[in-house]
């Protein structure tokens, strides 16, 4: 072998081993990019499990409030129907009211996947723990409007049509997304440009708006507005 040839196969030795340096350092960095990305997946997977309790803890401070400004004789009445919507709210929710929220699109109404929701993926899980939360919320805010004028059963089939119909089909105008691609927007309202700020609009005003229906039809609680001003009849479990 001559000096050029062994300086050839120096050079081809050096070349390969500069190759498998950047491939190294380029299988490094994108190494060090996925962990960042399962980081920061982790991150928002955790981040909104504790906003789903924060909103779940609200539940608690709904029945307090209305069962302390209802009489004592229907506090636990009303108790009960904030305990009772939130378990109805969650399983129509995960039945079908999700699957109408965020399925695939029919004409930016409704969605028409996911029926009877289930996923091995982590971020969906939550995802979907979030929003059963927010349907709960739209539930109680009825609860409270309509104490102590209905029946325990009428108010189970007000809950039942509200979070399986009513505020899934809202919601679906406003938030429904593309779960590979959030930018894209499946809802009539949200591919206009539409923007819910908290919740203001496809929660509170879906409750609000159901509440005030049934209202307008039931009227004021009996002995709680009276001409007189004696409102010695109207006792409050104000200790709740």
């Amino acid at each position: 072998m001559t000096v050029a040839d062994l300086q050839i196969l120096i050079d081809k030795l050096q070349s390969k081993i500069s190759q498998l340096e950047l491939t190294n350092k380029g299988a490094l960095k994108a190494t060090e990019f996925r962990l960042e990305a399962i980081l920061q997946a982790n991150l928002d997977t955790f981040w909104l499990l504790i906003c789903a309790i924060l909103v779940f803890l609200m539940q608690a401070g709904f029945m307090c409030l209305e069962s302390g400004l209802s009489r004592n004789k229907n506090s636990i009445n009303v108790a009960l129907k904030n305990i009772t919507d939130f378990g109805i709210a969650v399983v129509t929710f995960w039945a079908f009211g999700f699957a109408l929220m965020y399925g695939t699109s029919v004409m930016g109404l409704f969605g028409d996947k996911f029926y009877f929701f289930t996923t091995k993926v982590a971020g969906y899980q939550t995802y979907f723990v979030f929003q059963a939360m927010f349907v709960a919320t739209a539930a109680t805010i009825i609860s409270g409007a309509v104490a102590e004028r209905l029946r325990f059963f009428s108010y189970v089939i007000i809950t039942f049509v509200t979070s399986g119909f009513l505020y899934p089909i809202v919601g679906h105008w406003a938030w429904a997304f593309n779960f590979d691609e959030p930018s894209e927007k499946f809802g009539w309202l949200g591919k206009m440009g539409y923007l819910d700020f908290a919740g203001s609009s496809v929660v509170h005003s879906v409750g609000g708006w159901v509440a005030l229906a049934i209202l307008l039809i039931i009227g004021s609680r009996t002995g709680r507005f009276r001409k007189d001003q004696d409102k010695k009849l109207f006792q409050e479990a104000i200790h709740l």
